[in-house]
């Protein structure tokens, strides 16, 4: 979704598919990132693999990962970003390690750039009430507990905004 014709197009959508006060929450990058004269955040973390399907101990792996891991990198310091159409092209990484028997390893990476467009707090106000939809409540994190105005603090580092449908007039 890079334009505000996507986004009104999907809102849209969405609102059909809602029951009247039903929900839509979305989940995006803070607008701190927009506006920051640094470089891209750059987030990892590692998801251990398990690779015994039946659950039972045949399948070569366990819950701690000892099927291999898988290591994700979001984001680059050379990520460009484009202030008129406020799309950044966010490298993402995705190396496989598989563990074999014997002690060997197995590796797979996958590299590429994915353009996302960065949206504005008041973007999504206008773009949500021109679909007849009511912003309810914005956060910076999925936790209710951390507001978004608060960027300064390292908790708040996602704009998730919940959003109802109008309730009709019939």
């Amino acid at each position: 979704l890079h334009t505000h014709a996507d986004i009104i197009s999907t809102f849209n959508a969405v609102k059909e598919s809602l029951v009247d006060d039903g929900t839509l929450i979305v989940e995006l990058s803070h607008p701190q990132e927009t506006f920051s004269m640094v470089e891209c955040t750059r987030n990892s973390w590692e998801v251990p693999l398990d690779v015994n399907d039946d659950k039972t101990n045949e399948g070569g792996g366990d819950a701690q990962g000892n099927g291999g891991t898988l290591s994700i990198v979001w984001g680059d310091e050379n990520d460009v970003f484009h202030p008129i159409t406020q799309i950044r092209n966010f490298t993402v990484q995705f190396d496989l390690v598989m563990n074999g028997e014997d002690d060997t390893k197995s590796c797979q990476s996958v590299k590429d750039v994915v353009p996302m467009r960065l949206f504005t707090a008041q973007e999504l106000y206008a773009l949500a009430t021109c679909c007849g939809l009511e912003v309810v409540e914005m956060f910076g994190a999925l936790d209710d507990e951390v507001e978004v105005w608060n960027a300064e603090e390292e908790t708040a580092f996602r704009l998730v905004c919940v959003m109802r449908k109008q309730t009709s007039l019939n």
